[in-house]
């Protein structure tokens, strides 16, 4: 059972939704795991204003005229309003507006590090994290999720804890950088050493007869491909979510989406149980396109491996087998 939540996300359409919602029912049957969410959420709060105790975990809740917060937590002396995001950014305007609404607090917590938050950073009722980022994102939780499904029994807290590590909220191996540094100066000297090893992948990009368009985030890479490929180009992107490696493949036109996510889910490859599949809204030059993304955890994918010639390995065999399975 402790990979119930990973498979209901697998089959589900709506992955934030289904996500708001195991996690909310683990914090429900798990009075240890709510102390520490809580305790992770509301740890900037001194005195008087730090809460203590969950009474009630809301989900999907409406508020007029027409605004609904993922997740609601109250407990004795004050509610807290949640809201949630794996992967899509949030709507304009959408925090500030959740902030005018009869909540004492309101928490931001995504896979991703969201930019243009300058309009609520300040705001007395916006949470942020001790880690002095502007805004929660979903490892910060985690330690807390490892250390309750270890003291407890409950299988829904150890199912939430499967679905955190399937989703790549945990820590990064120590065998890469640190992508996510705090420090600029630190985050981009480890992106360039990450960079490096993509040796394998590129060989076997262009004996394909795909041609680099540039490095993306220095971390990353993007390869245009050959006329004859149904994928036009792709993006291979260890930094924007957190712990994940994001293969975004764009079809080429005349082609849907649908049909690319469909070659992969269908493909025999490594680690297929593992991985996430979405599609996405993205901008290109002629407009609006949609892409489909293909993640999976970091330290999945690389698991033990140390030096960089087997991870170099590691990432050009998935990312190839993924690349081919899709083009």
């Amino acid at each position: 059972m402790s990979d119930f939540f990973v498979k209901l996300m697998r089959y589900s359409n709506e992955k934030e939704n289904t996500f708001t919602e195991c996690l909310a029912e683990a914090l429900r049957s798990d009075p240890a795991l709510c102390k520490r969410f809580l305790g992770e959420l509301a740890a900037a709060e001194r005195g008087d204003r730090r809460p203590a105790g969950i009474r009630a975990v809301g989900t999907q809740v409406p508020f007029p005229p027409g605004s609904c917060v993922d997740m609601v937590i109250r407990t004795a002396g004050m509610s807290i309003g949640v809201e949630h995001k794996l992967w899509s950014p949030e709507g304009r305007g959408q925090l500030a507006k959740y902030l005018q609404l009869p909540l004492d607090r309101i928490a931001f917590v995504t896979a991703y590090e969201a930019p243009g938050l300058d309009d609520v950073k300040d705001h007395p009722a916006y949470l942020r994290p001790r880690s002095g980022r502007l805004h929660f994102m979903w490892h910060d939780f985690q330690p807390g999720v490892e250390e309750s499904a270890s003291a407890s029994s409950g299988t829904l807290t150890r199912a939430l804890l499967a679905l955190f590590r399937h989703l790549g909220f945990e820590s990064p191996p120590d065998t890469i950088p640190d992508l996510w540094a705090l420090d600029a100066q630190a985050q981009r000297g480890n992106r360039l050493q990450f960079a490096r090893l993509w040796e394998k992948a590129e060989a076997g990009l262009r004996a394909r007869g795909w041609r680099r368009l540039r490095r993306a985030r220095l971390a990353g890479l993007t390869y245009r491909a050959d006329e004859s490929a149904s994928v036009e180009r792709v993006w291979l992107d260890p930094t924007t979510i957190r712990g994940s490696l994001r293969i975004r493949l764009s079809p080429r036109r005349g082609l849907s989406a649908d049909q690319i996510a469909s070659r992969v889910e269908r493909a025999s490859v490594s680690f297929r149980e593992h991985l996430v599949i979405t599609q996405e809204g993205a901008s290109r030059a002629s407009g609006r396109a949609v892409v489909v993304d293909v993640l999976v955890s970091l330290p999945t994918l690389l698991g033990d491996l140390t030096g960089a010639e087997p991870i170099a390995q590691r990432l050009g065999d998935y990312t190839l087998a993924i690349i081919d399975a899709a083009a």
